[in-house]
């Protein structure tokens, strides 16, 4: 039998067993949150790990088709490689579209059928899917036993069928789409299925970034990526999030920021002016939380571009948080990324597109956003829309300066903030100034249970004295002299308050 490839320099056994590789060591990495993001919707990890694993082993098999395999070899000719495999897992694991549940098993099909192209109503339409494809159904019954190698408790179906009809899979995926809709759980479900989507395009990126480098295409490789390769890696999917777990301020924790870290509740909101340190509560709260394996990574949204670029900076200036762990996505931020690194010799182009599509679905520790592009990933906004989605549901998303947005966008975030208190997903409003109407809408997003409300101290610390948020001096000359220069009186009073902000109007 002719060798199976998944690359032009790769077989398809081989591809497989790398994606399996780096998807044991991620769910490894992430193992004890990912028990408490199970446990908060009621799965059983053990039973969502095996069907993870099945996804990714399963995710490529439709390559095997002879139509993929002249196609890879004769680079034309393409033809989808998702609907067989997702028409053999499902005959695999003997699932009835008739009998759809909201449980992992229909999840790793649906990730499976999804890691190509983000799913919507008119995906996969049988009008555009009819012709037929040769399958060597000798080949798919080792790549079935092997599975069952690696999990002998899944017992799967023998697959017998040497060809297939791409419509039939279209029928069945039809068949879905109507249950799915009809879903009472259907957020929960989409949790899951974006948790199972994001590791297989994970791990299948990085494996097949890993082939990609090496530096001969003309030999046929097998396996690559071994266990020990992966331990001391430290970027995506694999980052480490311990610099965030277990950072320490340079300064004592002030009033406001001791108040959050007593908090029980993974929901509330924090009043507190300019200066009064609630970049550093947030980044306290989500320590806590991380500590706890309630969250694995933090999302921080602002409402402009011009605010969001300054955080970073703050991120990395301030807090000395490492910029490598931290990303940014906006609409300008592919140029704030190439301002940040125009002195790095080893970030060309290619580097900073990657970082671009890591940032824009959240997948590092830290992620700045404007408010927009979060919306965006709550509603299927964008092409990975779904992957940003798992990794929103592991956040504790931050809303900063509330207080500026207009009425529309804030009755946007008031919907986002129902959805993130139905999937039990903690965040954090801060804002300068909230109208009391504001919050008891706020308020009513969950029955009987209002959000905590913490209020930055109105006096100074260690006095009774009541805080002087500023103060306005009037000058007694021009700004300018006659001549264009500078007043003498503007430039003493800036040498005497270089401790302060300033403001001239």
């Amino acid at each position: 039998m002719e060798t199976i490839l998944a690359k032009p320099n790769q077989t398809l056994f081989g591809h497989l067993n790398d994606c399996l590789t780096v998807c044991d060591e991620l769910l490894d990495r992430r193992r004890d949150f990912l028990c408490h993001f199970c446990e908060r919707y009621g799965w059983d990890w053990l039973e969502v790990k095996r069907f993870i694993r099945f996804a990714v082993w399963f995710h490529d098999i439709g390559k095997a088709s002879d139509q993929w395999q002249n196609y890879i070899r004769e680079e034309k000719g393409k033809i989808t490689h998702s609907l067989p495999s997702f028409c053999i897992g499902v005959a695999s694991l003997r699932l009835d579209p008739d009998k759809f549940e909201a449980i992992p098993s229909y999840a790793a099909m649906l990730a499976i059928l999804a890691h190509h192209m983000q799913l919507h109503d008119s995906a996969f339409c049988e009008e555009q899917n009819r012709r037929s494809i040769d399958l060597p159904t000798s080949f798919i019954e080792e790549h079935s036993r092997r599975f069952q190698n690696f999990e002998p408790d899944l017992r799967l179906e023998p697959w017998k069928c040497g060809k297939l009809d791409l419509s039939d899979p279209c029928r069945l995926i039809d068949k879905l789409k109507g249950k799915i809709f009809d879903l009472q759980n259907a957020r929960p479900f989409k949790a899951l299925y974006s948790l199972m989507l994001n590791t297989v395009t994970a791990c299948d990126g990085f494996a097949s970034e890993c082939i990609n480098n090496q530096n001969s295409v003309e030999e046929i490789l097998e396996s690559i990526i071994t266990e020990e390769q992966l331990a001391d890696i430290n970027e995506f999917p694999l980052y480490d999030n311990s610099p965030l777990r277990e950072f320490k301020f340079d300064k004592e924790p002030n009033l406001l920021q001791k108040e959050i870290l007593k908090c029980e509740d993974e929901r509330l909101i924090l009043n507190a002016g300019c200066g009064e340190g609630k970049t550093a509560a947030a980044l306290l709260f989500a320590q806590k939380l991380m500590r706890q394996d309630k969250i694995d990574r933090i999302v921080l949204t602002l409402p402009t571009k011009f605010t969001a670029n300054n955080l970073f900076r703050d991120l990395t200036d301030k807090y000395h948080i490492p910029k490598e762990i931290i990303g940014i996505t906006h609409g300008d931020s592919m140029e704030f990324l190439r301002q940040l690194d125009k002195d790095s010799e080893s970030d060309n182009e290619s580097s900073l597109m990657s970082k671009e599509f890591q940032n824009s679905f959240y997948a590092r520790p830290i992620t700045i956003s404007t408010v927009d592009h979060l919306l965006m990933s709550l509603y299927h906004g964008y092409k990975y829309a779904d992957r940003a989605f798992f990794n929103v549901a592991s956040s504790l998303v931050v809303f900063d300066e509330v207080h500026y947005y207009e009425g529309k966008t804030l009755n946007a975030i008031g919907v986002a903030m129902k959805l993130l208190t139905q999937l039990k997903i903690p965040h954090l409003i801060m804002t300068a100034t909230i109208p009391t109407s504001v919050r008891n809408q706020m308020n009513r997003l969950q029955r009987n249970k209002d959000y905590p409300f913490l209020k930055a101290p109105s006096v100074i610390p260690n006095s009774s004295e009541p805080k002087k948020p500023f103060e306005i001096v009037r000058l007694n000359s021009p700004v300018f002299t006659e001549e264009g220069a500078i007043s003498d009186e503007l430039i003493d009073l800036i040498r005497q308050n270089r401790h302060l902000r300033k403001l001239f109007m």
